[in-house]
């Protein structure tokens, strides 16, 4: 049995995404020591395994408030191991641990924040109420351990609502970094820049972005530094406002596919067609023009030549 714990978030490549198995809070009992107080399932970590490794779960001083995860031959445990410091505790401290259970080869950094968010809730009614400590931990924290698990699992998100201590829990996705940016190729946006405080880099170069200037175009139109440019890009494509695609060469030939019949015969997909190839809302062509305007046939080499038209 091997054991990995840190405190800092890493990427897992390569990890797929799983689903929360099981939820439970774990305290340190002044007589007993580490104990499982509440889970779902039940008896999904059994005591055997959780004596095992409550060393890690309840852990020294120096890793409160982290976020530390176990991995096993079967699991992988998530936690934020919590003290709070009160003489009106045995031992003058509570320390509980609110942890998730994935899949071992699972990808859990995208529950990280949840988990932390999570811990900081009860920790708050622990503070107002005792909600905790107050030797009913169990049947007062499975329903709300039952609901975290299933609405994170089926719609990534979760309300709750206790007395007058509330939250809402989302899972957010990591993404990986896109590849590097390159010289030659275009940005074209995929939907409208959202309106929030950009930086004054990509306010300088989104102007330029027009779907037919190349990146080291648009570094000279913006009097932008090159690097600073793809750098901004590649931020954009990460945030899925743009995308990008080859500088076209003119001399290329390009085939279509038989794919092409679906927008001669969908209305809804020409409607999209003529709304994106369109400078603007007054400009909107008829679709038998742009269809006909965007290939032209070559008899010579029985092949469809691009035209840039658009």
């Amino acid at each position: 049995m091997a054991f990995n714990h840190f405190n800092k978030s890493c990427l897992e490549f390569g990890a797929k995404e799983g689903p929360i198995r099981c939820i439970f809070f774990c305290e340190f009992h002044p007589t007993a020591g580490p104990i499982i107080s509440a889970q779902v399932p039940e008896n999904y970590i059994s005591k055997e395994l959780f004596d095992s490794i409550s060393v890690y779960i309840i852990t020294k001083a120096e890793l409160q408030r982290s976020t530390i995860t176990v991995t096993l031959q079967e699991y992988k445990i998530l936690g934020f191991p919590v003290r709070i410091d009160d003489k009106k505790y045995a031992r003058n401290a509570f320390h509980f641990n609110l942890c998730f259970v994935c899949d071992s080869d699972a990808r859990t950094v995208q529950y990280e924040s949840v988990v932390t968010k999570f811990s900081d809730y009860l920790m708050a009614m622990e503070m107002e109420s005792n909600f905790l400590s107050g030797g009913k931990s169990n049947t007062k924290l499975k329903p709300i351990l039952y609901q975290v698990m299933e609405e994170l699992n089926t719609k990534g998100e979760c309300a709750l609502t206790e007395g007058p201590t509330a939250t809402h829990l989302k899972v957010c996705r990591i993404r990986c970094d896109p590849a590097p940016v390159m010289d030659h190729q275009v940005p074209v946006f995929i939907k409208e820049l959202p309106e929030q405080q950009w930086d004054l880099t990509t306010q300088q170069v989104t102007p330029y972005i027009d779907g037919f200037n190349h990146v080291a175009r648009i570094a000279a139109l913006s009097d932008v530094e090159n690097n600073l440019v793809k750098a901004c890009i590649q931020n954009l494509v990460y945030y899925g406002v743009v995308a990008l695609v080859p500088l076209f060469q003119y001399g290329n030939v390009y085939c279509t596919t038989p794919k092409l019949k679906i927008l001669a015969q969908d209305v809804e997909l020409q409607r999209k067609c003529l709304q994106y190839v369109a400078q603007n809302a007054e400009t909107v062509t008829n679709f038998k023009r742009c269809f006909s305007n965007i290939f032209s046939y070559d008899e010579g080499n029985n092949n469809k030549r691009f035209m840039h038209t658009f």
